[in-house]
């Protein structure tokens, strides 16, 4: 920046040396006058003519400047560095872990907070050199009051006044000293002022003038009958009194308004007096009738008025009449004049009247007029003799006159006939020219300007002077605007001293402002370019001083970093110095033109750099096999990071100028600096989407968080010696550290403050998914340190497959696990999508959130299955053992082998409970009540295969229920494999009686389910009616009945199913089980021979019914009562006639197809079923089968339905069966849900009758082959 005049080489000069200290290894304490060089001349003569203030000033500067380089180079006392992302070795391709680099990232930002306040108080520093310009005021004046001729005449002239001073206020007293300063402040030799005092003295008195104005009257006294007057005035000196002088007439008022000016010459200062008369002025009528004199009584107002109508008309006035009159004597005149209201009268001969009312009288005595250029330059001789003799500095002097100048101006005005805004004219254009020479208090400048603000919009200014006051006007603001231009400067050298200058200076600025039209060059305009200018002139001063073009990238990082904190610290110290004075005297925003000025050069010297160094960042990959080698060499620091901070506080700053602005248009604009500004900075096209340009380095950045992740995570593992940190607790200090390295990252994440939501969703579902690879890792690494551990353990008892270890290694991984759907949230993934969905739609970020909850679903799944991969494998080997003594236990059939076994569970769960946390405790419930029912279920299958007899099952039931109350107490949970298991085993446990009734139970249960209720099969209508022993049942009809080939297609899938899930556990259970014995093997082969062969035959019968059938059917019904006693399967059964078609042909009448084919018959039939006494009804059930007659004679049936005995009405022997209800029953088949039934009383074997296992067989076909 080019040196400015005196103040400008300060800046340089100062700005320079700071910035020069800050690049160097160290400072000095004082300063060298070498470093002065480049000012020129004039500061150098300064600095030497005061050379105190040069050594102050050292002081100050380097002490100041020794706290910013502690904190902009904290390597330059000899420190290591604490923020270096990685180190590498010049040997090999190999990165060394850095312990600091979280600490590094999040502590940044407290590191820039310090770092901003040091900026600030930088600035002081930086602009700290104390620019007074040295004035030799001692023998001469510098402001050329003498240069133009005349000067002797000017003193003989004052000294004139002096010696003949008006007013009754003058001070005579003190003309000796006045005299004498006017002769020292023009310069006047003793024995020329003599001369010049003799002919003064000769010379006659001045002739003395009255200026005399009558500004108006109030509450005069009425003369007309109407309430009114018509009042006008006359005056004279009592020196004079043959030559009165009037006023004009003011028609009908009691208040007239004359402002009338005029000129007395007074004969003797002393004994003239001013007399003033207040006339009414009356019109002379003549000679009128009284009548029409009376008719005016309309005009009357109050009684005062009558009066005077009367006596108008009994004796008519011949002449005006006084109002009232005042006489004023002219010694008691003041200096400066007089303003006053006085008080009329009249004095009729009797007493003084009162209530005359009041007239307004401004009266100034003068000798001469039309002296204004006189006076001016009398002032600034006085003013300069003033700032001579006192030794006033820069912006120090405010008007502080003594009683003697203050005395000979007085004089000199009001002889001279000035009015007070003459005084403030010549008073401003004398301060502007001499505030171009020493600049004064600009305080000084605001009552002048305030009094010739009106005279001037009124184009009250003499004609000669009106040129001169917009010129000196143009020059006083030039010097006003170079003052903004440098404000740096001066409030950095004393800010209580140059703010109170720059707020005078706006004051002042804002009222010249109001006396001009806004044009191109208005005032706020200029005051706007000038403020331009400074922030120019800073920028690149800053940058001249800190260079951007180095060799090495990092050091230009660094040196942007100094940069925008600089800036920073700039705009934070006008917004709280300078924002609100700039805005309320000129409504000028100071800190949105810095900021706008600065955010445009500072892009144009910041994103090339940084899309640079984010281009050179290479990506890093983390392997466990190499160590810690990576694939290329890395070369960045955390000066990235840090220009990042930096950048985010700047333009953070610059986001909520433009939001005061767009929120409040007509107050100041900028806010208090944030910092962050999460979340929609696009909302102007004005701010500078910075954050665009690190999009690459937060993805290497987040690379580098995952590596140093896992990096601790083998450092925290590795030195884990698996032992609670506390009594407390039930982790271990690994889960600690992992814990602490995601609160890092989450850290890092809240400080990088992202503001954009796209991104920002982007990059938090990597950092999930970073996180749930960082937790797996973790858990993989504390499994085999684990396991490592249990291999040198010794474990307390054989029954023990579970090591302390490992129970920590599970609470490691659950405490860590716990943690994810805070973290989720601590990175503020709700507020990204609520503004994602402001901006995109609810659509979009209702897809988002479930994205984010899948994450967070597989995430939390993926750190479960390792828990429960541990758990499973304790389990694995658990299940031997478990199975051994379930085996046993059934075989031995003792209650002391079953105590064994819960024994065995007991002191595993004790040991496990201690250790484990609640939550995976009862995982390992879970997981060995699994290992248990497993083995459990494998014993039930191999023991089904084996047909045991239904006391092994009992036993196994018993078994299974101590188990179920051991693990589950009261509250069974709702299992469908445990539910599966109790049922089998309740279901081969029973005796075949039991299987029965169960068997047509649950067909019950099925057929009235709602899926069966619409009949898929057809229905068959009846009436029930029980009359003591006897059951009488009417068949009605059937409907909708569906012809074995739909039944075929609809059902043989599922049955299928089922048959190849038991087959194929049959099968399983047989490898598992080694059985070899050969006779039973080919005893089985030969019955699923046989039973295949019964099942083709079946099916071939079928299809030759198919052939012939049409689609139609043959049907007719039959009604069995079952269970039989005795182990009969049925107790009674009838069956209903099979229609047939009337024909005459005999040929066909034993044929089958002379027999009726309808989906619908009606058979209308009764039978009575006499019900056992040795069988309770409960036991009872009604079986109705709907068969078809096909053409080889085969029954093929069609559908089944069952009603329990006990679900009949029971009713007297009278009732007749035809008023009973009528029952729709839905038909279906036996499903597969009664394969297990069936199959269990397959297992008795010899214990049942050959009908019960025909009975059986046959159910087993219906089952697998309807």
């Amino acid at each position: 920046m080019e040196c400015l005049g005196v103040n400008g080489c300060g800046t340089g000069r100062t700005a320079g040396a700071a910035i020069s200290s800050l690049e160097s290894a160290g400072a000095g304490t004082g300063a060298d006058s070498s470093m002065l060089g480049g000012c020129g001349p004039p500061l150098q003569v300064l600095l030497d003519q005061n050379r105190m203030i040069q050594v102050n000033l050292a002081r100050g500067f380097w002490k100041g400047i020794g706290d910013i380089k502690e904190v902009l180079l904290p390597n330059a006392m000899g420190k290591d560095s604490n923020s270096t992302f990685y180190i590498e070795d010049k040997d090999r391709n190999f990165l060394l872990e850095d312990d600091n680099f979280f600490e590094d990232m999040t502590l940044l930002y407290q590191r820039q907070k310090v770092l901003f306040q040091r900026s600030c108080e930088q600035l002081k520093d930086v602009y700290k050199v104390e620019v007074m310009p040295t004035l030799n005021l001692q023998n001469s004046s510098p402001f050329g009051e003498f240069d133009e001729a005349g000067g002797v005449e000017l003193y003989t002239q004052v000294l004139y006044n002096l010696l003949h001073m008006i007013g009754k206020d003058a001070d005579r007293n003190g003309q000796f000293e006045m005299i004498e300063h006017l002769r020292k402040a023009f310069h006047i030799e003793p024995k020329e002022h003599l001369e010049i005092y003799n002919q003064v003295v000769s010379r006659a008195a001045p002739t003395v003038y009255l200026s005399l104005c009558l500004v108006e009257a109030r509450d005069l006294q009425a003369k007309h009958i109407s309430g009114t007057s018509d009042p006008y005035c006359t005056f004279y000196l009592t020196s004079d009194k043959s030559n009165p002088l009037s006023t004009t007439c003011k028609p009908k008022t009691l208040n007239p308004v004359w402002n009338e000016t005029f000129n007395l010459e007074l004969k003797d200062i002393n004994s003239d007096r001013l007399h003033i008369d207040v006339w009414n002025f009356e019109t002379i009528s003549g000679e009128g009738k009284v009548v029409d004199k009376l008719r005016r009584i309309s005009e009357v107002k109050d009684g005062r008025g009558l009066k005077q109508l009367i006596s108008n008309t009994v004796a008519p006035p011949s002449a005006d009449r006084l109002i009232g009159h005042v006489e004023i004597k002219i010694k008691d005149l003041p200096a400066s004049g007089s303003n006053t209201w006085w008080s009329l009268y009249k004095i009729d001969g009797k007493v003084q009247k009162k209530d005359r009312g009041e007239v307004h009288l401004i009266q100034h005595l003068y000798i001469r007029a039309g002296k204004l250029i006189q006076h001016t330059r009398l002032l600034r001789a006085l003013m300069s003799h003033e700032l001579v003799t006192k030794g006033y500095t820069e912006y120090t002097w405010r008007d502080n006159f003594t009683r003697e100048t203050l005395g000979i101006l007085a004089q000199h005005a009001i002889q001279s006939k000035m009015s007070r805004v003459d005084t403030a004219l010549t008073r401003f254009l004398v301060y502007s020219q001499v505030h171009e020479i020493l600049p004064m208090d600009c305080r000084v400048f605001i009552p002048i300007l305030e009094k010739l603000r009106k005279p001037v919009l009124a184009n009250q200014i003499p004609d000669e002077l009106v040129n001169e006051f917009h010129s000196t006007s143009e020059k006083l603001v030039q010097n006003f605007t170079t003052f903004i231009r440098k404000h740096r400067i001066h409030l950095g050298n004393s800010p209580a001293k140059y703010k109170i200058q720059l707020e005078a200076i706006l004051q002042s600025l804002h009222i010249l402002h109001t006396m001009k039209w806004r044009t191109r060059n208005d005032i706020v305009l200029q005051v706007e370019d000038a403020l331009l200018a400074s922030v120019r002139e800073w920028f690149n001063f800053v940058v001249d001083k800190i260079p951007t073009e180095e060799t090495c990238n990092n050091t230009k990082m660094k040196n942007l970093t100094r940069i925008t904190h600089l800036l920073l610290a700039d705009l934070q110290e006008g917004q709280k110095e300078y924002q609100s004075i700039f805005w309320e005297t000129l409504n000028i925003d100071y800190v949105d033109i810095s900021y706008r000025e600065f955010d445009q050069n500072l892009t144009l010297i910041t994103k090339s750099i940084i899309d640079k160094a984010c281009d050179n960042m290479k990506p890093i990959l983390f392997s466990e096999k190499n160590g810690l080698a990576v694939t290329s060499s890395l070369n960045v620091g955390t000066q990235l990071y840090e220009l990042y901070l930096a950048l985010q506080q700047f333009y953070s700053l610059g986001f909520s100028i433009f939001k005061s602005s767009k929120d409040n248009p007509d107050g100041a604009g900028g806010c208090a600096l944030t910092s962050g500004c999460a979340g929609g900075l696009g909302e102007t096209d004005e701010f500078t989407v910075f954050h665009s340009w690190f999009i690459k380095a937060v993805a290497k950045w987040l690379d580098i968080a995952l590596y140093k992740a896992m990096v601790r995570i083998v450092k925290a593992v590795k030195l884990d010696d698996l032992k609670p940190v506390d009594e407390l607790s039930n982790h271990t200090s690994s889960a600690i550290d992992v814990r602490t390295v995601l609160c890092q990252i989450r850290t890092f994440w809240l400080q990088l403050a992202w503001p954009d939501v796209e991104t920002s969703y982007v990059f938090i579902s990597r950092i999930l998914d970073d996180v749930c690879r960082a937790i797996i890792f973790y858990a993989d690494k504390m499994c085999a340190k684990a396991e490592e551990e249990k291999k040198i353990a010794t474990i307390g008892s054989k029954n023990l497959h579970c090591t302390k270890e490992q129970c920590l290694a599970i609470n490691n991984i659950d405490f860590v696990k716990s943690y994810i759907n805070q973290f989720v949230s601590d990175l503020g993934i709700d507020k990204v999508l609520n503004k994602l969905e402001e901006q995109k739609g609810g659509l979009v970020a209702e897809a988002c959130r479930k994205t984010i909850r899948t994450l967070m679903k597989n995430s939390i799944e993926n750190v479960e299955n390792q828990i429960f991969s541990i758990l499973e494998e304790v389990g694995s080997k658990m299940a031997p053992t478990i199975e051994k003594f379930l085996f046993e236990g059934q075989v031995l059939s003792q209650d002391s082998e079953k105590k064994n076994l819960l024994e065995y569970l007991d002191e595993n769960l004790i040991f496990l409970k201690k250790r484990l946390n609640p939550a995976n405790f009862e995982r390992v419930l879970s997981v060995m009540w699994a290992v248990s029912s497993a083995s459990l279920s494998d014993i039930l299958y191999k023991s089904i295969e084996k047909k045991k007899p239904p006391e092994f099952f009992l036993a196994l039931y018993e078994t299974f229920k101590i188990l179920l109350n051991f693990f589950y107490g009261e509250k069974v949970p709702d299992d469908s494999n445990l539910l599966g298991t109790r049922k089998l085993l309740e279901i081969f446990s029973s005796s075949p009686a039991i299987l029965l009734d169960t068997f047509y139970r649950e067909r019950w249960t099925v057929q009235n389910k709602p899926e069966t209720s619409h009949s898929p099969l057809g229905s068959v209508t009846l009436k029930f009616l029980i009359t003591s022993s006897h059951l009488r049942v009417h068949v009605m009809n059937c409907k909708n009945l569906k012809p074995c080939s739909q039944l075929q297609r609809s059902q043989s899938q599922d049955i299928s199913n089922t048959l190849n899930t038991f087959i194929r556990n049959s099968r399983l259970n047989k490898s598992s089980h080694n059985i070899s014995r050969t006779l039973e093997s080919k005893v089985d082969s030969v019955k699923d021979r046989m039973e295949a062969w019964r099942l083709n035959l079946q099916e071939a019968r079928i299809r030759a019914h198919l052939s012939s059938n049409n689609g139609m059917a043959t049907p007719y019904v039959t009604v069995k009562l079952v269970p039989g006693s005795a182990g009969s399967p049925v107790y009674s059964k009838v069956k209903t006639a099979i229609q047939q078609r009337k024909i005459k042909d005999l040929l066909f009448y034993f044929y089958p197809l002379n027999f009726t084919r309808t989906l619908f018959p009606i058979f209308d039939e009764t039978f009575d079923l006499i019900l056992p006494e040795t069988i309770h009804r409960d036991k009872l059930f009604l079986l109705i089968s709907v068969k078809d007659l096909g053409p080889l004679g085969d029954r093929i049936l069609l559908g089944e339905a069952v009603i329990p005995v006990s679900e009949i009405k029971n009713c007297g022997n009278n009732t007749d069966l035809e008023t009973s209800d009528q029952v729709e029953l839905p038909l279906s088949f036996p499903g597969p849900s009664l394969l297990y039934i069936v199959t269990a009383l397959q297992t008795r074997g010899s214990d049942l009758s050959r009908e019960m296992r025909k009975w059986v067989n046959t159910q087993r076909r219906r089952i697998l082959l309807p």
